[in-house]
């Protein structure tokens, strides 16, 4: 990672036994982010995950523009990504705090303007 910043080192219970992901490009209800928990609108797109875990079914709807900053800060750490709902945590509690400009690199506008909203916020600047 350019930038310093990787998401990861969480420790699972074992494996999920099955795992698939989706991307839905339009909602036909409303969800909430399982990230950010902000509400995807009927029509927009999402990311759709299903786990199956000791027999038990997880799912999670995950915008598009948390899929995309979860991607950036994940995907190329080692170690383990954290459970669905967790990434901002990680990022408030070990992210921000190595966070600079040159963490935006490769975002698009709409993820560039969350991170900046989410460091703010982490600052005390909103």
């Amino acid at each position: 990672m350019s930038c310093g910043v990787c998401i990861s080192g969480y420790d699972y219970d074992g494996m999920s036994e099955l795992h698939s992901r989706s991307e839905v490009q339009k909602s036909r209800k409303a969800h909430r982010c399982d990230e950010c928990r902000q509400t995807i609108d009927v029509g927009q797109p999402y990311v759709y995950e299903r786990w199956k875990y000791d027999g038990e079914f997880v799912t999670s709807h995950v915008c598009t523009i948390c899929d995309e900053i979860f991607t950036k800060f994940t995907g190329e750490c080692e170690g383990a990504p954290p459970p669905v709902g967790e990434f901002w945590q990680g990022m408030r509690e070990y992210g921000f705090e190595s966070f600079n400009t040159a963490c935006m690199d490769g975002l698009s506008a709409a993820a560039k303007s969350r991170m900046i909203e989410a460091w703010q916020k982490w600052k005390g600047l909103q």
